[in-house]
């Protein structure tokens, strides 16, 4: 029984035995179900999911003219403050960045792992400390930085996982996007 066994390894001040108990408990899944909301194929599955979040994240509407003008005033405060000095990456910020982000993590969209971040060498630093000054210098980013998926996830272990209204959605960022937050 898992408490006993984290009991015991407290007690015993065995460390390494108390973190690999409760690393065992949390990589229990609660399953997948086949079957959400009467539906059984896995395409209406998804469409269910995605019509879900779409209407949850565009339910608050928004004025185009109220967005256009805080992007002008965000980036008039950008050119007010800026100085160059402060606004570029050199190939050390970025290996810094890199060594804080956690190995194993899959960006859904651009089929990377941090991994290959983590094991790239000091030239590829170089390079992505020109992309990010590029985008500093330019105001812009790409496309890609900017997407991620929603991977809905079951609200608790004892929930009815065949009702979509038990799942909660997690956003998977880029990793693009993740790598120039850390910075």
């Amino acid at each position: 029984m898992a408490p006993e066994r984290i009991a015991t390894s407290m007690l015993s001040n065995n460390a390494r035995d108390f973190w690999a108990e409760i690393k065992w408990i949390r990589s229990k899944s609660t399953g997948v179900s086949r079957i959400v909301d009467g539906v059984s194929d896995s395409h209406a599955i998804s469409k269910i999911f995605i019509d879900k979040y779409r209407e949850l994240y565009t339910c608050v509407g928004y004025s185009a003219d109220d967005i256009s003008r805080i992007r002008d005033e965000i980036h008039d405060k950008i050119r007010q403050e800026a100085r160059c000095d402060d606004l570029f990456f050199g190939a050390l910020d970025i290996g810094a960045a890199v060594k804080r982000l956690r190995s194993h993590k899959n960006d859904m969209h651009a089929c990377l792992s941090s991994d290959h971040f983590i094991n790239a060498g000091g030239d590829c630093f170089t390079h992505f400390a020109m992309l990010f000054n590029a985008t500093v210098v330019h105001g812009t980013l790409p496309d890609t930085f900017l997407y991620s998926t929603i991977v809905p996830i079951p609200k608790g272990r004892g929930v009815n996982i065949s009702d979509s209204s038990n799942y909660r959605g997690i956003c998977l960022s880029s990793l693009y996007g993740l790598h120039a937050s850390v910075l």
